[in-house]
């Protein structure tokens, strides 16, 4: 049987209590909008499902604490605006799926921890503040030949 589960848009919105590693279960398909958004408290990892295709608008903003690196699922296509603003405590390597092919504004923005990015040849668009105040990042940055826009401020 296939199971379709979803989590519903604000689900877990301000839920200050929990703490640890957030772990989606694998029958997850959907996370709707700002369903963990401010959950300040989660302070280990955080585990995707492997049947995401999307990180709604907020879903994980503000998630301060949440530590370790952060892994997507080859399934992931779509990372929508502010979906990791304020992760601050995220860290290594921040791969971009291969699938997706527009970093929304402020997607990444104040995720300090990470110290290496990496850009896969199908992205297209960088917006606005993608990656402002990411300032962790090392080393050598490779901008994909099939990038045609950078948006203001998107490496500030």
């Amino acid at each position: 049987m296939n199971m379709h589960l979803q989590i519903a848009n604000f689900a877990f919105y301000i839920c200050a209590s929990f703490v640890g590693d957030l772990i989606i279960p694998e029958d997850v398909d959907s996370i709707g909008i700002s369903a963990f958004c401010n959950c300040r408290s989660f302070d280990g990892k955080l585990v995707l499902p492997n049947k995401i295709k999307a990180i709604k608008t907020d879903t994980f903003c503000n998630c301060s604490k949440l530590s370790n690196s952060l892994e997507f699922p080859s399934s992931v296509s779509t990372i929508e605006l502010r979906a990791f603003y304020s992760c601050c405590s995220l860290t290594g390597s921040l791969k971009i799926p291969s699938d997706v092919e527009i970093i929304d504004p402020s997607t990444f923005a104040n995720c300090y921890g990470f110290t290496s990015l990496e850009l896969h040849e199908n992205l297209g668009c960088i917006q606005n503040d993608a990656f402002y105040n990411c300032y962790g990042f090392e080393g050598n940055l490779i901008i994909p030949r099939t990038v045609t826009l950078i948006g203001k401020t998107a490496f500030y």
